[in-house]
């Protein structure tokens, strides 16, 4: 089990990044409004009424972009519900869904083979684009729910493609009756002018409140999609505010509004492709974790197995026949048992869910079960070191343990793991003790050296003939 003090570090670590994640969120979200507002109002001094450049090939071009990024965002979108079941990513894949289509059936298929001027392709991805708008500000106010019932696909392209039948239903009768396609800076008739600037405000608004939704998003669940779609909000109001200032429904015309509206669909490619990563990491992590576990088990149910057997009896046999050799091979046996529990524990395991002291302390307990000596243990959680490091201190901690019970004699081993002026390990025991200076101390006090070296850290022994012995490793 996690100690408290690693479980509390790991919730602090969570929450700091929420709280990291969150205000990114506001801040982006409050550059894109920034940057937008001081383009916007270069564009009103400098543009006087004409703010835009006629050329159709380049709007049908934007148009077409736009609606392959949004499909993407969008599918990206679907698949995650597909996992969650969320209301929410539901919701959200709908309104990406009739956005990107709106501008690829409504505007840039029919501007490019049917009159770019008629009332028909000005006035029909305005209102789709504005029911887009309303279903993405509706995830603001969403509620917090699961859909545990299939979804089909079948059943999922009928609800994308009957409001966009009944919008171009309706469009086709109103268009006579709707203001025509205006070239920039031109005057429109009294009247209408006022029902073209409305309709923009309107989905101007709509997006300003999906973009608050998502920052809230971002707020409840640490969503960094969520984000990007808030920026990208901000700048699609920005856009159709820029479309109310300088009123046009011309598809022949590439507007500043249109720039801003690409903008807002960059940051949502941005988002997909970095959520799509995070998505294939996660997987590739939990794959790597079920064949962490399968080996792990594996060496459990395996060669864990037999050498328990073989270790109980090499010393069944020592006990018998009267073999110098027989320890030898017991202590060669329990070393190589001692390994293969410490490879299962290692694999069962995950990367960076063990602190530096629970790992101390869980082999050290370990190992002095096996051995039969008793440990006091004193370790300071904030020590914090890499796996490959750890791993070596851990070895340190197996050896230092095993040599006080079987060579010392020790009934009580003491281990201080500290992280004040510099970080140190420290074992002492109340063994019969040695002189340092009579020997070489054996192969096992060679590999604690070496393994100190190999992390960079400087590794001491202090005993003398019954006083017991204190091995010390610090680095920093």
């Amino acid at each position: 089990m996690t100690p408290p003090a690693a479980s509390t570090l790991r919730c602090g670590v969570r929450s700091t990044n929420t709280f990291q994640h969150r205000m990114r969120a506001r801040q982006e979200a409050a550059v894109a409004a920034l940057v937008g507002a001081i383009a916007t109002v270069v564009a009103a001094v400098l543009a006087r009424g004409h703010a835009g450049y006629h050329s159709m090939a380049l709007s049908v071009a934007v148009d077409t972009a736009i609606a392959l990024v949004g499909v993407l965002a969008a599918a990206m979108v679907w698949g995650r519900f597909r996992r969650n079941r969320r209301l929410y990513d539901l919701l959200l894949a709908y309104a990406l869904t009739i956005l990107a289509l709106s501008t690829l059936l409504f505007r840039a298929i029919p501007a490019t083979f049917v009159s770019s001027r008629s009332e028909f392709v000005s006035w029909a991805p305005v209102a789709a684009r504005a029911f887009g708008a309303a279903l993405l500000a509706a995830t603001a106010v969403v509620p917090a729910r699961r859909i545990d019932g299939p979804v089909s696909v079948r059943a999922a392209v009928a609800v994308v493609l009957a409001p966009l039948a009944v919008i171009a239903g309706v469009m086709a009768v109103l268009s006579p009756q709707l203001p025509s396609a205006l070239d920039a800076g031109a005057k429109a008739t009294p009247g209408r002018h006022e029902l073209v600037t409305g309709v923009q405000c309107f989905v101007a608004l709509l997006f300003a409140v999906a973009a608050v939704g998502f920052v809230r998003e971002v707020e409840r669940h640490d969503d960094e999609f969520a984000a990007w779609l808030g920026a990208g909000s901000v700048l699609a109001a920005v856009a159709w505010v820029n479309y109310a200032m300088f009123p046009s429904l011309n598809a022949n015309w590439f507007y500043i509004g249109d720039l801003f509206r690409l903008g807002a669909y960059a940051l949502f490619l941005i988002g997909a492709a970095r959520e799509a990563g995070a998505y294939w990491d996660a997987m590739t992590r939990v794959a790597a974790e079920e064949e962490r576990q399968r080996v792990a088990r594996d060496l459990h149910d395996g060669i864990a197995q037999e050498l328990a057997y073989i270790v109980g009896q090499t010393q069944r046999l020592a006990k018998r026949i009267d073999d110098p050799d027989l320890p030898h091979v017991a202590r060669a046996a329990e070393r190589a048992l001692d390994e293969s529990r410490r490879a299962i524990t290692a694999l069962r395991s995950s990367e960076g869910e063990e602190t530096v002291s629970h790992a101390v302390a869980q082999a050290a307990e370990d190992v002095a079960h096996r051995v039969g000596v008793a440990v006091r243990l004193s370790l300071d959680p904030d020590v914090a070191l890499d796996a490959p490091a750890k791993e070596e201190v851990l070895r340190i901690v197996r050896e230092a343990v095993t040599n006080a019970a079987r060579h010392g004699k020790a009934s009580r081993v003491g281990i201080v793991l500290t992280a004040m002026n510099g970080q140190s390990l420290t074992i002492r025991d109340d063994g019969e003790g040695f002189d340092p200076a009579s020997t070489n101390g054996g192969f096992g006090l060679e590999s604690m050296r070496e393994r100190a070296k190999a992390i960079g850290a400087t590794f001491s022994i202090d005993s003398a003939p019954g006083e017991g012995t204190t091995v010390t490793v610090k680095w920093t």
